[in-house]
């Protein structure tokens, strides 16, 4: 069981990071970008537990740093920038899977869609 968990973390991360990196560059009339990147951090916060979740947040801001827009986050504060991403991210994680573990007993679908709520909440909030 802990291989297993292992790796389905190891591929978690692995698609976090991709999604991170790649997925800011989906635009929506030129404004908005779709970010794909809190599907594996619910994924993983359903899965593993909320540890899993704050872990693949993290992973998704640590990523966030070698994008084209941290630069411009960068130039108003780095260490503002720094600290927001990644509190973000590991507080939307931790939620998410915090939430899944609450309301797993009575629904795991409801859970699961309630933590895919919560988690981007977090995360823009």
């Amino acid at each position: 069981m802990q291989t297993e968990r292992l790796v389905l973390m190891a591929l978690l991360t692995a698609l976090t990071a991709v999604l991170a990196y790649f997925g800011g560059f989906i635009k929506i009339g030129g404004l908005a970008s779709i970010s794909l990147t809190l599907i594996p951090v619910v994924l993983g916060s359903a899965l593993c537990g909320p540890k899993a979740g704050a872990w693949l947040g993290g992973v998704a801001g640590a990523v966030f740093f070698v994008t084209a827009d941290a630069a411009f986050w960068f130039g108003l504060s780095i260490p503002g920038t720094v600290i927001t991403v990644m509190v973000k991210g590991i507080v939307a994680g931790l939620c998410a899977g915090l939430t899944y573990k609450a309301l797993e007993k009575f629904n795991r679908y409801v859970a699961v869609l309630v933590s895919a709520i919560v988690c981007p909440i977090v995360n823009t909030g």
